[in-house]
């Protein structure tokens, strides 16, 4: 997405611009998306992006199979890269399976494009709902990767899936050079009989710099450093 920044306001009218390497990639604000076969929201590129006030409710991927890893309802991957990052001279064991990053080198002689991966995700209500056999095998709900910042504060997360066939492995996946995962609310759907048994977890955090406190989950919450 460098060279094109997208504005989405909640009027369903966008703008794009050249101007300058440093404005968001995306500014997505104040929109509702019902989405009944795929993904609410979906972002990949380069940039700070902005992703506020939305209501975003997906009835997710259709026939899953197992051993997938995608995302369901919404996924956002920033290929910009903390300066801290490319001060360090080596790229972190945990992005081995993400999207191949820009490269990295001297920060003076670098596209300043490449040196912003922030991703701000805030007081969002996120809903994903699956019925039927699609629901038996969902890897996750809601995934962010970057290479610079991952803030997630203040979202609602629910996922609703059917009772009979319904598994969800990871409710939401944050992965980042730094991840800051605050008040949010991970809602997963419970059994009849009042066991938590169709999500194993509700959050999984992964940073070189990890503050993951003060949420609310349904299931277990992991942070690793």
């Amino acid at each position: 997405m460098a060279g094109r920044r997208v504005y989405f306001d909640g009027a369903g009218t966008f703008d794009h611009a050249d101007d300058d390497p440093l404005d968001p990639a995306a500014r997505v604000r104040g929109n509702t998306v019902l989405q009944p076969v795929g993904r609410a929201l979906q972002l990949y590129g380069l940039g700070p992006m902005v992703v506020e006030g939305n209501h975003l409710v997906s009835g997710g991927l259709t026939a899953p199979t197992p051993g997938n890893v995608e995302a369901h309802a919404l996924e956002i991957i920033n290929l910009g890269q903390s300066a801290e990052l490319i001060a360090e001279g080596s790229m972190p064991s945990f992005y081995g399976f993400m999207p191949a990053p820009p490269i990295q080198g001297d920060p003076d002689a670098l596209d300043e494009r490449l040196i912003d991966g922030r991703i701000l995700y805030t007081d969002n209500q996120m809903r994903l709902r699956v019925m039927g056999s699609d629901a038996a095998d969902i890897h996750c709900a809601a995934r962010f990767l970057c290479h610079g910042d991952v803030m997630l504060a203040g979202n609602q997360h629910l996922t609703t899936l059917d009772r009979d066939t319904g598994y969800l492995t990871f409710s939401t996946i944050a992965i980042g050079w730094s991840v800051n995962a605050s008040e949010n609310r991970f809602e997963d759907t419970h059994l009849d009989n009042g066991a938590a048994l169709m999500t194993d977890v509700s959050l999984v955090t992964t940073a070189a710099l990890n503050i993951t406190a003060l949420n609310t989950a349904t299931r277990c919450i992991l942070s690793n450093a």
